[in-house]
């Protein structure tokens, strides 16, 4: 594998990885197997969450840098939005709504 083959091969794997999904939830039946796939997607993506939160403590904040900081509220809100959670972030309990 050559270093300007390797773009070409990750969309490859994105768009048939897209495709499976696609497929699955388009057509399989909302039964258990169903509900099977869509809890250990659940649970992988809690975990890769938690790793990039676990990066985050152990290697972005510099030491002399306080939490709470511009940096440190700067550094949260680029994670958040990695990881789909930026949106969540701001609210308090109670004030909630479905968009």
């Amino acid at each position: 594998m050559t270093r300007n083959k390797l773009p070409t091969l990750l969309d490859w794997i994105k768009e048939r990885s897209m495709l499976f999904r696609g497929a699955m939830l388009g057509t399989s039946l909302r039964n258990d197997t169903f509900h099977f796939s869509q809890f250990g997607a659940f649970i992988e993506r809690a975990d890769n969450t938690s790793r990039i939160l676990d990066v985050k403590y152990h290697l972005l904040l510099p030491q002399n840098e306080m939490i709470g900081g511009g940096m440190d509220n700067y550094q949260w809100s680029t994670i958040l939005r990695s990881v789909s959670a930026h949106r969540n972030s701001g609210r308090t309990p109670g004030t909630w709504r479905s968009s």
